[in-house]
């Protein structure tokens, strides 16, 4: 009976340490997301700025000189956009594209087939100008748990020439970084 019980409590010990709670944070990262107000655990490299989380978004960023981002924010599905194809068609692109607020866009993939925490998901991937500034985003995008969420990666241009053609060279200078944040990135 005494073996009995000390294995029953090695058991119950070891679900709790084991099973239960959060999500082990990977080497090298740390959370950025507050898992009292978010359904996600969103983990960044340990190097970056946290800036915030709050109301289902979360934002963090490489440094004050370096302001390449990741935001992950959730958009309810509604009658007319109950697939991230649809929100993309319907309401982001609309928003985005047409809307003015972002000048010179450009899609560079649409749809594109990936995973978000072994859920179905889809990248784009789209070029922008604020003022004088052009912009690079990367976005993950899959409906789960009753709502479409994303992660956009947000990347300025090099300082260039006038006349030469803008470029992104954080894209492939974050690459790593950047993969580590979707890898481990994970539902509640």
């Amino acid at each position: 009976m005494k073996r009995f019980l000390a294995l029953l409590m090695v058991i119950l010990t070891s679900l709790c340490l084991f099973g239960c709670g959060d999500d082990p944070v990977p080497e090298g990262m740390k959370l950025a997301s507050d898992t009292d107000v978010v359904d996600y655990s969103l983990f960044v490299p340990k190097e970056w700025i946290v800036s915030s989380a709050e109301r289902a978004t979360t934002h963090a960023y490489v440094s004050e000189g370096d302001r390449t981002n990741v935001l992950v924010m959730q958009w309810n599905i509604t009658e007319n956009t109950k697939t991230v194809s649809d929100w993309w068609e319907k309401e982001y692109k609309p928003q985005v594209f047409e809307s003015g607020s972002i000048q010179d866009c450009k899609a560079l993939v649409e749809g594109e087939s990936s995973l978000l925490d072994t859920r179905e998901a889809y990248k784009y991937s789209y070029t922008g100008k604020i003022g004088d500034t052009y912009f690079r985003y990367d976005i993950v995008a899959c409906v789960t748990q009753g709502s479409i969420y994303l992660m956009q990666f947000t990347y300025m241009q090099d300082k260039t020439e006038q006349g030469k053609e803008i470029t992104f060279s954080s894209v492939d200078t974050h690459k790593e970084a950047v993969d580590k944040i979707v890898d481990n990135f994970r539902f509640r």
